[in-house]
């Protein structure tokens, strides 16, 4: 158990994805949102805790940021066989909130 306050919720760190490291907007008080090509997509769709296109999707956006290389350093001590999709989002997570 964390102490402190700082547990978040899945859901939580998805919509800190989304906003902090996507870019993504909510449209008005719906459970739709919008990227840079302006298309709207529900949220539910879109987890990546669980799904790898999703978690890749992130470290591509990442990729040429300083987030990015903070990624690339943390990640080189994981087995590339036994990175998850809620291994690199909550990777990625903790890096935003430095």
């Amino acid at each position: 158990m964390r102490g402190g306050g700082d547990f978040m919720t899945d859901q939580q760190i998805i919509l800190t994805l989304a906003t902090k490291v996507m870019g993504w907007k909510r449209y008005g008080e719906t459970d739709f949102w919008y990227g840079d090509n302006g298309n709207l997509f529900d949220h539910s769709f879109w987890n990546p805790l669980q799904n790898i296109a999703d978690a890749w999707m992130i470290v591509e956006k990442i990729k040429d940021t300083d987030i990015g290389d903070d990624f690339d350093f943390t990640m080189d001590h994981f087995c590339l066989t036994q990175i998850t999709p809620e291994q690199i989002s909550r990777t990625v997570y903790s890096l935003t909130q430095r």
